[in-house]
């Protein structure tokens, strides 16, 4: 994995994403210590294989403080953008129970997603203009709580 890391970056810088899926099911040591210091490196874990969680699509992903921050960002962005889509293929359709438009629900699912858009950017601001992130200094979170 390191080679191929290696070899992308010289190439072009690059991001590399490790999929760790059946991570429980190896013998073989997790890779996570070779993101630290490897800002281009994501590692992904699925829950859904081990954990028997197929329908729940759940997982989660390290990476350095930078590449959450812009996934963060990304994901928000494109939640947004996929439930305007939604909204406006759905039309005037009304909800079967409540008699009330479908894209009242998807309006307020689609001003969530932006809201959270909105913090993510503030988020990465903070931690650009801090010069860390709280994932990689938890301390100092802890001792401006108490």
């Amino acid at each position: 994995v390191l080679a191929l890391y290696e070899a992308a970056q010289a190439a072009r810088p690059s991001l590399v994403v490790v999929d760790e899926a059946y991570g429980e099911f190896s013998h073989h040591p997790s890779l996570l210590p070779l993101i630290e210091g490897r800002p281009t490196m994501v590692l992904s874990r699925t829950m859904s294989k081990a954990f028997a969680l197929a329908g729940g699509r759940l997982g989660y992903m390290a990476a350095a403080p930078a590449a959450v921050d812009a996934v963060r960002i990304v994901f928000f962005v494109y939640a947004v953008i996929l439930t305007w889509q939604m909204m406006q293929k759905m039309g005037s359709y009304k909800m079967t129970i409540v008699d009330l438009p479908m894209n009242s629900v998807y309006a307020v699912c689609a001003f969530g997603f932006a809201c959270a858009a909105v913090r993510a950017v503030q988020v990465a601001v903070e931690h650009w203009r801090q010069g860390y992130s709280v994932l990689e200094r938890p301390e100092i979170a802890i001792e401006e709580t108490l």
